[in-house]
C-alpha cells in the first residue's frame, strides 16, 4: 500500500496525486509525475504538456497511455509498533 495521508491509500505500484476537487487519485504508474489539472499522470522522467494531453520529454511527444487511473481507498489506522506505543 502507498498511503497518501493518514486517511486514504493507493495499491503498490501506484502514486498518489491530488485530485483538483480535494482528495486523491492513484495514477497507475510508479513512480509516477502528477500533472497540475489533477486528473493526468505520467510516468517519471516524462512531463505533462501545457494542454495535459501528451506527456513531453526532451520535444518528444507521447500520448497519455490509457492506463485508467484508479480511486483511492479509506486507510485503516497505520499500526503502530511497539516502541511508538512507549512514546
Amino acid at each position: 500500500m502507498v498511503y497518501c495521508d493518514s486517511y486514504t491509500y493507493c495499491p503498490d505500484g501506484t502514486t498518489c496525486c491530488r485530485h483538483p476537487q480535494g482528495g486523491w487519485f492513484c495514477c497507475p504508474y510508479s513512480p509516477g509525475k502528477c500533472c497540475l489539472d489533477g486528473y493526468h499522470c505520467c510516468p517519471l522522467g516524462l512531463d505533462c504538456d501545457h494542454t495535459y494531453t501528451y506527456c513531453v520529454r526532451d520535444k518528444l511527444t507521447y500520448s497519455f497511455l490509457y492506463k485508467p487511473a484508479l480511486p483511492s481507498a479509506p486507510a485503516s489506522p497505520i499500526p503502530q509498533t511497539k516502541e511508538s506505543s512507549r512514546r
